[in-house]
């Protein structure tokens, strides 16, 4: 088995998720992996989570799904983080 050498990464905006798969020895995206959603800040907890993994499930598989070693994810705060507990109240208020 070959090692993973690449990171799935998300970018979760407050009306938007994008996706990409990584290459992490030349940190460059792979081709035509990235992938976008406009998402309603106003969606239920498990209606946000479908959202977002279905724009990572789809980048992975525009990649041609590859070994992922790491996953990465920028979220607006505040939250906090080491316990996991979003602080939103703004957006994604569902998740407070």
């Amino acid at each position: 088995m070959q090692p993973a050498h690449h990171a799935l990464v998300l970018d979760i905006g407050g009306s938007h998720v994008s996706a990409a798969v990584v290459n992490l020895e030349s940190r460059l995206t792979l081709q035509d992996s990235e992938s976008r959603a406009a998402v309603n800040p106003d969606l239920s907890a498990a209606s946000l989570l479908e959202v977002w993994t279905t724009n990572a499930l789809k980048a992975h598989d525009v990649a041609g799904r590859p070994s992922i070693a790491h996953v990465g994810i920028a979220m607006p705060g505040p939250f906090e983080y080491a316990t996991g507990i979003s602080k939103l109240e703004h957006k994604f208020a569902a998740l407070y």
